[in-house]
C-alpha cells in the first residue's frame, strides 16, 4: 500500500508519529511523509507544497495520514485539496470525557480518526464517521547515556539522591506542575532522604528554580539523553489533571521503573495496580487558567484532581525503597503488550478495514 504520513512538529505527536512510520515500512509499505529519514523536525506545509516529489507520491498514495492537530487540517486540505478525494485517516489523542466543539467539524472532514486510548476513544466517537483505537508504541528508546547523566547529576550536587522525574509542557495546566511542585515541597520538608525533583521541560521554560530540591532541564536532548533520564531516575511522578495517553508515564515504565500518576484518563489504558502506583482523585471542573490559555477546553468539562495527602505519601514509599518488589516487571510488561509486534499488526487490521 501506498501511504503518504503528514506529521506534526509538536513533539509528542513527531515522538509517537516516528513510531508508525517505522512501523508502517517495516510492513513493507511504500511510506513517505513530510520528514525527511534522519531529519530533525517535519518540512512546514509551505515546504511540502513546494516540493513536487513528495506532492506527486501524495497524490498517488492509495492512503494518507494526518498526525496533527486538527484545527491545522483546514489549512492541510487547502495546500493540498487532492486530499478531499483520498482515504484520509486523522491520529487525534483528545484529553477529556467531552470532545471539543472545536474540533468537530474538522474531524468529519476525513473519513476515518485513530486515537490511542479507551478513554479518547469513548469522548470521540459519537461525533465522527469512524473511529478505531491505536495504541502507541512503546519500548526502551535505546542506549542510555548515563555517564552523562551522572555527571550531569554530579555537577548539581545530586549525584547521590533520590530522583523523581518528569517530563511535560510546564505551561500547560493539564500537566498540574503546580500541583507536582507542591507535592515535591511537603515531601521535601518532611523525609530525611535526600530527595531531588527533575523537571524537563519542553516549549517553554518555566522557572522553577524557587522550589528547594527542584532540578531544572528546558533543553532539547538527544535520544540517547532521554533514555538516561528514564533508565537513571528512581521514579516518574505525574500528578496530572487528564492525559490523552501519557508518554513520559509509558517511556518510564519501558524501563521498568516505578511510576506515580493519577488514576484517570488515557494512562488507564496502560497502568494499573500491579505495574505502578495510582494515585485516587476527585473530578472538579477544568480549571479558567486552562479555558483561558487552550480555549479547546470548556466550562462545561471536568478533569482529575489528584488526592495531595496520597501523592506524597506515594513519593515517600518510593524514596524509602517501601514499594512492591515485583513493581518493575510487572511495569516492563509493557514492552510487550505494546511493542512493535503488536503494534504493527494493530496498524495492518486497521488499514485492511475499508469503509
Amino acid at each position: 500500500m501506498k501511504i503518504f504520513y503528514y506529521l506534526s512538529s509538536y513533539i509528542s505527536h513527531l515522538t509517537a508519529g516516528l513510531e508508525y512510520l517505522e512501523c508502517l515500512r517495516a510492513l513493507g509499505h511504500d511510506t513517505r511523509g513530510n520528514i525527511a529519514e534522519g531529519a530533525d523536525a517535519p518540512a512546514s506545509l509551505r515546504m511540502l507544497s513546494e516540493n513536487d516529489d513528495l506532492c506527486h507520491f501524495a497524490r498517488q498514495a492509495d492512503t494518507v495520514i494526518l498526525h496533527d492537530d486538527p484545527l491545522n487540517f483546514e489549512n492541510i486540505f487547502a495546500a493540498l485539496p487532492f486530499l478531499e478525494k483520498k482515504r484520509c485517516i486523522a491520529f487525534v489523542p483528545w484529553e477529556n470525557e467531552l470532545l471539543s466543539p472545536l474540533f468537530i467539524p474538522f474531524l468529519q472532514r476525513v473519513n476515518e480518526v485513530w486515537t490511542c486510548s479507551e478513554f479518547s476513544l469513548a469522548a470521540i466517537a459519537p461525533h465522527v464517521h469512524r473511529c478505531a483505537l491505536l495504541p502507541h508504541l512503546v519500548r526502551r528508546a535505546g542506549k542510555a547515556d548515563l555517564p552523562w547523566y551522572r555527571a550531569w547529576l554530579s555537577e548539581r550536587g545530586a549525584q547521590d539522591d533520590f530522583i523523581f522525574l518528569s517530563v511535560l509542557d510546564a505551561v500547560n495546566p493539564r500537566k498540574n506542575l503546580r500541583g507536582l511542585l507542591t507535592a515535591f515541597s511537603m515531601l521535601h520538608r518532611h523525609t530525611r532522604k535526600p530527595v531531588r525533583l527533575l523537571v524537563k521541560q519542553y516549549r517553554v521554560d518555566l522557572d522553577v528554580g524557587s522550589v528547594a530540591g527542584v532540578l531544572n532541564l528546558p533543553e532539547t536532548l538527544p535520544a540517547e539523553r532521554m533514555a538516561a533520564l528514564y533508565a537513571g531516575c528512581g521514579a516518574y511522578v505525574s500528578a496530572h489533571h487528564a492525559e490523552g495517553w501519557g508518554l513520559g508515564l509509558s517511556s518510564a515504565m519501558a524501563y521498568g521503573k516505578p511510576v506515580i500518576a493519577t488514576a484517570y484518563s488515557g494512562n488507564m489504558q496502560f497502568m494499573n495496580e500491579r505495574n505502578s502506583i495510582l494515585i485516587p482523585y476527585v473530578t472538579a471542573p477544568v480549571s479558567e487558567e486552562m479555558i483561558a490559555r487552550i480555549p479547546l477546553f470548556t466550562a462545561d468539562m471536568r478533569w482529575a484532581e489528584p488526592d495531595m495527602d496520597a501523592l506524597v505519601e506515594a513519593m515517600r514509599r518510593a524514596a524509602e525503597g517501601r514499594l512492591p518488589p515485583d513493581l518493575p516487571a510487572h511495569a516492563v510488561e509493557i514492552t510487550r503488550t505494546y511493542g512493535p509486534k503488536r503494534i504493527r499488526a494493530r496498524l495492518q487490521e486497521l488499514l485492511n478495514k475499508r469503509m
